[in-house]
This record gives C-alpha cells, structure tokens and sequence, in this order.
C-alpha cells in the first residue's frame, strides 16, 4: 500500500524485482520510477531479455519499462510480443510502440502486419479481450500522431489489412482513429 511513496527510495535492483509483484499497479509504478531514472539506460539489454522471458509479471513490467524509456532499440521486441499469448503483454507492446512516435516509421511494415494478423472477428465475441485492446493503442499510435504521414509511402498491401482490421474492430474508439 505505500509502494507509490516507497519507490522514490529504492534502487534500481529493488524496482526491477518489483516487476514480479502480483499487482499491475506496482510494475507500472516501478516502470515509471525506472524510466525516470539517469541510469536506467543501462538496463535495456537485460530488460530486452526479461521482456521475452518466462516470469509473466516481470515480461509485463519490463515491457512497460521500455515503452517508457522510449528506446527504439527495443522494436523489434515489442513487434513480437504484438503476438504474444498474453493481451496484456501484447497490450503494454502496443501502448510502447505508441509511445515511441515517429521512431517506428522504419518498423511500420512489420507493425501493420501483426495488427492484421492479430485481427479477430468482433462476433462471437471473444470475452478475454472483447475490445482487442492491443488493436485501440496500435490504431491510435499509427492513424492519428506523428506517424499517421509516413503511411502513405508504405505497401498498401500491408496497410489496407491493417486498416481493414481496425475497422472492424469492436472498439468504436479504435475504430474512430
């Protein structure tokens, strides 16, 4: 109950092994505190690593970590976690690729390709994610910031799925970006 205070003090170790807390409230305050600090640049190769590993609480929270500190090196991370299992590891993937703004142009075919792929039909709907949530921060990252200019210099054969998926996406607010 008092981690929101407690974080301020404690040190990069501590709040890395917060990422294995139950509670998703503390990975993301310990994602925030991390990505505030000078020297959390130095942990982006072993969170790259925990964000593909086992530990579903500590893949969450390093994920997170990364969309926070907004390094382009993890990219490609966070475009296969977009197919990942977990939808809330492919939700905190998405929302990071949104947070890096123009630092995906380079990546915006693979990035259209996973939305498509990842599509589902709104009907019947699918009750562990009926909104597909992941598909609401990838429209908003692609169709309405800094990015949405770049698209029209990709292969519409990967951007037409990729909007055609968004489109029919249950989410009026995925489907209004």
């Amino acid at each position: 109950g008092r981690f929101d205070t407690d974080r301020k003090t404690m040190n990069l170790k501590q709040l890395v092994g917060a990422f294995r807390d139950w509670s998703p409230v503390v990975r993301s305050w310990a994602a925030k505190e991390i990505s505030h600090r000078p020297d959390a640049v130095s942990l982006i190769p072993d969170l790259m690593k925990m964000a593909e590993g086992s530990d579903k609480h500590e893949r969450q929270g390093a994920c997170e970590t990364l969309g926070e500190l907004k390094t382009p090196l993890a990219i490609p991370v966070f475009i296969r976690l977009l197919s990942h299992e977990d939808r809330w590891l492919r939700y905190k993937a998405a929302k990071a690729i949104r947070n890096l703004g123009k630092k995906i142009v380079p990546a915006l075919p693979e990035i259209l390709a996973a939305v498509a792929k990842t599509a589902e039909p709104y009907q019947p709907i699918n009750w562990a994610d009926p909104v597909q949530l992941t598909h609401g921060q990838l429209a908003a990252a692609l169709f309405t910031g800094p990015v949405s200019d770049s698209l029209t210099s990709v292969d519409p054969k990967l951007l037409y799925p990729a909007i055609r998926a968004i489109s029919t996406n249950a989410d009026g607010m995925a489907r209004a970006q």
